[in-house]
C-alpha cells in the first residue's frame, strides 16, 4: 500500500472506529488529521503543506504521519498529548496573527 493510502486509511478508517471503542480526545477523521499534521509540521499544518495535505505531503511527512497514527492506535493517551500540542500551535498562531493584524484562515476550528 502506498504511503498516501496508508495515511488516508489510518485517518479515515482506523482511528475514528478506535475512538468509538476507546477514550480519545476526538472522534472525527478531520480532527485526527489536524492533530497528526500539526504535530508532523510543528505548526498549523496548512502553513507548511499546500492543500490538500494528503496530495502534497513529502514521503518523510507521510511516514511521520503514519507512525504517529499507529502510535495513537497503540497508545490512545498519546493522542491526548498530541492534541494539546496541536491546539497550542493554533493558539500561538492566532495570537501571532492578531498581534500582526492578520486574520486567521476562515476554516480554522477554534477550541
Amino acid at each position: 500500500m502506498a504511503l498516501t493510502e496508508q495515511y488516508l486509511d489510518l485517518v479515515n478508517h482506523q482511528l475514528p472506529p478506535a475512538a468509538r471503542q476507546q477514550r480519545y480526545p476526538v472522534r472525527f477523521n478531520h480532527c485526527f488529521a489536524r492533530i497528526i499534521l500539526d504535530n508532523v509540521c510543528g505548526c498549523e499544518w496548512y502553513r507548511a503543506i499546500k492543500r490538500p495535505a494528503y496530495k502534497n505531503m513529502t514521503s518523510a511527512q507521510l511516514t511521520a504521519a503514519i507512525a504517529l497514527g499507529h502510535t495513537f492506535l497503540a497508545q490512545p493517551s498519546a493522542c491526548f498529548v498530541a492534541n494539546q500540542k496541536s491546539l497550542m500551535y493554533r493558539r500561538q498562531a492566532n495570537r501571532d496573527s492578531q498581534s500582526a493584524g492578520v486574520s486567521a484562515p476562515p476554516d480554522v476550528n477554534r477550541s
